[in-house]
């Protein structure tokens, strides 16, 4: 529910955005490469600090004999974070006016879902629906990202997932540990990549907030 608050209201936004660029120019890929490369570190970080964070407060909100609730977490939240990622995807197609692409993409999406829940749901139970969530709505981005690039010079920047998926897998086994230093560890290291990912921003933010905190001691005198 927190991300998809949070991601609702930066989807509004960026709508907005996005219907006023639909030309094809190597400027406007640019621009959209950059934006999904961003929202993607965005959510893989998200995803990193929420692990270690929702792991400490479980005890504490969740009955004991809902214990078995917490390992259902971490792939439901991948699952939840690429659905996520398929809307913004989908929004740039319908800049393009590509409809038809997005209906293409959900179905793809909707049969690999079910094959999966179909097939895994006798064997790993509940967790087959998040897996075929998971797996669904990667093929959805999958395709969705081939449609684009028919429209403009889209990079994804692939190289990323060598390490963001790997990551995303530690960061789920430690939070299965039920250590809380363990957990506190990792939302600092989780802390340390995001500001690293993001150290180019966040110079640009501090400057920002300098300056800003100048003016009004200025004024004030």
């Amino acid at each position: 529910v927190m991300i998809s608050l949070v991601t609702s209201c930066f989807s509004m936004a960026w709508q907005e955005l996005a219907f006023n660029k639909s030309d094809q120019s190597k400027e406007t890929g640019a621009f959209y490469s950059t934006a999904v490369q961003l929202y993607t570190k965005a959510l893989f970080c998200g995803y990193l600090l929420l692990m270690p964070f929702i792991s400490i407060i479980f005890p504490f909100f969740i009955c004991g004999t809902y214990g078995p609730v917490k390992a259902i977490i971490p792939l439901y939240m991948l699952a939840t974070i690429v659905s996520i990622m398929s809307t913004f995807l989908g929004n740039i197609l319908t800049a393009y006016k590509r409809n038809q692409t997005i209906f293409v993409s959900t179905l793809c999406a909707c049969t690999v879902n079910v094959v999966i829940a179909v097939l895994l749901i006798d064997l790993i139970g509940v967790q087959a629906a998040s897996l075929a969530m998971l797996c669904g709505y990667f093929v959805c981005d999958f395709v969705r990202i081939l449609f684009i690039k028919q429209s403009i010079p889209l990079r994804f920047g692939w190289k990323s997932l060598l390490y963001m998926i790997p990551l995303c897998v530690l960061f789920s086994v430690v939070y299965l540990y039920n250590s809380i230093w363990l957990d506190i560890l990792m939302f600092v290291i989780a802390a340390a990549i995001t500001l690293f990912l993001f150290k180019d921003y966040v110079r640009i933010a501090y400057a920002k907030l300098l300056s800003m905190m100048k003016r009004r001691h200025n004024r004030s005198e």
